[in-house]
């Protein structure tokens, strides 16, 4: 990696160029992962059942996060009790600036099946 210094605004910046070895750091990670389970394979197993622990608390936490919601949710639907407002408005003309619109509720009673 090559370092360039240069000044902005009386600020010191360090800027990295990256290089084509950059891209190796992933493969050079695999490799020594290899190495480490030969040597020593109960610390891959440790780090393997550590990651399925983490997701299954992950996976837990968005369960429960989801069964908070979906109680919310009925609740809402609780309080609304069936009862729904359908209002309507009549056209107004937008040459006549006299009348104001005037929203009136209808009197069709909703039945849910």
């Amino acid at each position: 990696m090559k370092f360039q210094k240069f000044s902005k605004n009386g600020l010191q910046l360090t800027t990295i160029q990256s290089t084509e070895r950059i891209l190796f750091i992933p493969a050079l990670f695999f490799i020594l992962l290899g190495l480490l389970a030969i040597v020593a394979p109960r610390f891959v197993l440790f780090l393997v059942a550590s990651f399925f622990v983490f997701i299954g608390c992950v996976a837990g936490f968005i369960a429960w996060k989801f069964i908070q919601l979906r109680k919310k949710f009925n609740t809402v639907v609780k309080d609304l009790s069936g009862k729904v407002v359908v209002q309507a408005a009549r056209h107004q003309s937008p040459f006549d600036m006299e009348d104001d619109i005037i929203i009136e509720e209808s009197k069709k009673k909703i039945t849910y099946h």
